[in-house]
């Protein structure tokens, strides 16, 4: 009897660690990066989710990414008051890759984390591009510089561009690159979220219906952000 209640408690204890690890790795992951009040939800579905971050906005696109059998449990949203963001983490990934390149799998088996937040009017930050001309540095992962020493280093990879310089007494640079297929389309948006403290550059990526593909560096320098500000990356999909 008492081996048929442990193996009870482990059964439960497993279901509820399967339940709450998406909310914990959304928390771990991004900590508050991206506020709003963590959801849970049924299994999505991978064709219409593909992998990667979505910002939902109505009602429609909310349900097409789930089983159409599973839309009655479905929390309900007012989309004309909030917006859910989508997170999706590779299981391979986070176990094994560490950040190493090349170490992600075609086939993942992904978990999902949700975030339920308020619309709001951000105040709009103007940013201007920056280009390196047709010399390509190699960024990895997000940039953000505010110093003109740590700039001199990107653009040292660059010979024909070492005149290039920013005004770091009153912007800062940055940049990321982003995978896209031949044809996809980006869209850029930046503002200030004074409740979070932070600073955002919003990229929403189109699929344009290419096979082939790569990464794309953006770049641009943005006025400092106030004292106590974050500069964050969001990366979404829209169909």
């Amino acid at each position: 009897m008492r081996t048929k209640s442990v193996i009870r408690m482990m059964k439960s204890s497993l279901l509820l660690f399967l339940l709450l690890l998406p909310c914990c790795l959304d928390a771990q992951l991004f900590g508050d990066t991206i506020p709003g009040k963590a959801l849970l939800m049924p299994g999505a579905k991978l064709s219409s989710f593909g992998g990667r971050s979505r910002l939902v906005t109505s009602d429609s696109a909310y349900k097409t990414l789930f089983h159409d059998s599973v839309h009655h449990r479905l929390p309900v949203i007012d989309f004309s008051t909030h917006e859910l963001v989508a997170n999706a983490y590779c299981v391979h990934c986070i176990v094994k890759c560490e950040g190493r390149p090349g170490c992600h799998r075609n086939a993942c088996q992904y978990l999902y984390s949700w975030r339920l937040r308020y619309k709001k009017e951000y105040e709009q930050v103007k940013a201007e591009p920056f280009s390196f001309g047709d010399c390509r540095v190699y960024i990895r992962e997000p940039v953000i510089i505010r110093h003109d020493s740590a700039f001199a280093a990107l653009r040292g990879q660059c010979e024909p561009v070492q005149k290039l310089t920013v005004d770091f007494s009153r912007r800062t640079f940055i940049a990321q690159s982003l995978y896209g297929d031949c044809n996809a389309q980006f869209e850029h948006h930046f503002f200030l979220d004074a409740e979070s403290k932070t600073m955002v550059w919003r990229t929403f990526s189109r699929y344009g219906g290419c096979k082939h593909g790569g990464t794309k560096q953006f770049m641009f320098t943005i006025p400092d952000p106030p004292e106590g500000y974050k500069i964050v990356f969001e990366n979404f999909e829209i169909e």
